[in-house]
């Protein structure tokens, strides 16, 4: 058969053209789609999540010489961006640094350790920080949230730590080892009350919320988390006290004490204490700025 030049859309096979018709319309859709996609993720972010960074890190400024960049190492990514906000800002006022880098969750606490002398600011138990001797050479607490009771939390009421190993309950505990409430707490006094730890059927978890799914789901008996009468009342649930932990401190390098950062940080503590509820909100300062 002879095809003019233009027989592939005329011709006796125009019933492609409907396809033909789709697949512009599809890969128009793409185009645009991947454009928008492409301007809303560019768009500039004061405070954004810069994936050349290490994870969960924010930052602002572009400073990058020794001594211009103030970091911070942070509980929650809301705390980076609250914080973030207000240091950035103080940064173009008065150009003490030039830019400003916020880490969260740190869930492996032990990197600390390689750490300690990067940071400005450290979110962290005081247990921690003493035992480098980072309160003494280095760092000021300046405010530290409310010291919490490790609990026990159960289907059943428990009467003892023994009944978890007598009646074959299985236990959740949390996977971060370094956790007090999640895994250190329950295992020592476990260990003290005679307790066949490695007899146990242990599950663990990553996070206190993790945990607390799970109990509720049935997936464990009992599980190793902070006090929280609200679950429990709310749940049904049982609660054994182990102990009571001090609660997580803000540590700022001692250079900054007293000086416009501190002003600053202590500002943005009062704001979230004023406008929140709950453990995070409940704050105390421990030194004052001025």
């Amino acid at each position: 058969m002879n095809w003019s030049e233009d027989s592939w859309w005329a011709g006796p096979e125009s019933s492609c053209r409907p396809w033909l018709l789709l697949l512009g319309v599809l890969l128009a859709a793409g185009i645009v789609s991947g454009t928008v996609a492409y301007l809303v993720l560019d768009a500039p972010d004061p405070a954004r999540v810069d994936t050349k960074l290490p994870y969960n890190t924010l930052h602002c400024g572009d400073g990058e010489e020794a001594g211009k960049s103030f970091d911070l190492y942070l509980f929650t990514e809301d705390d980076a961006r609250a914080f973030l906000e207000r240091l950035c800002a103080l940064a173009e006022e008065e150009g003490a640094y030039e830019q400003v880098t916020a880490r969260w969750q740190h869930e492996e606490v032990e990197n600390l350790a390689a750490l300690e002398r990067r940071f400005d600011v450290i979110v962290a138990q005081p247990e921690l920080m003493e035992s480098r001797g980072l309160t003494e050479t280095a760092y000021t607490a300046i405010a530290t949230y409310q010291d919490y009771g490790a609990v026990l939390i159960s289907r059943e009421r428990l009467d003892a730590l023994e009944d978890i190993e007598r009646e074959e309950l299985t236990l959740g505990l949390r996977s971060l080892t370094t956790s007090i409430s999640g895994y250190r707490a329950p295992h020592a006094a476990m260990l003290r009350a005679g307790v066949d730890f490695d007899a146990l059927d242990v599950r663990f978890y990553a996070r206190h919320g993790a945990l607390r799914q799970a109990l509720k789901a049935g997936e464990v008996d009992v599980i190793a988390s902070y006090r929280d009468p609200e679950f429990v009342e709310e749940g049904g649930f049982s609660a054994l006290s182990l102990e009571e932990v001090a609660g997580q401190r803000w540590y700022l390098r001692n250079r900054y004490v007293g000086t416009s950062v501190h002003c600053a940080i202590e500002e943005e503590l009062e704001s979230r204490r004023a406008e929140g509820s709950g453990y995070f909100t409940d704050i105390d300062l421990l030194e004052a700025c001025r």
